[in-house]
């Protein structure tokens, strides 16, 4: 009986949800995939205040090939070479 039971609703449900995808027309998506278009090799520096650290500036600048983080005046990390 059990079992009779969940397969009875098994098959209603995959039903319905072959009767929903089929039914409606397929819609265009209203998702953006690229929200904003930028030339990133301009790009020379990007600031970010992180949360954690009281909003405190990270600075991230391009140097010739590579990327480098540095928080007020200390040099923390060379990220990777271009």
């Amino acid at each position: 009986m059990k079992n009779k039971t969940l397969l009875l609703i098994f098959l209603s449900l995959l039903v319905v949800f072959l009767a929903t995808q089929f039914a409606f027309e397929k819609k265009t998506r209203t998702f953006k995939t690229e929200l904003i278009q930028l030339d990133t090799a301009a790009i020379t520096s990007i600031l970010l205040y992180p949360k954690a650290d009281n909003q405190e500036e990270a600075l991230l600048k391009k140097e010739s090939n590579f990327w480098v983080v540095s928080k007020g005046t200390k040099l923390n990390l060379i990220i990777f070479h271009m």
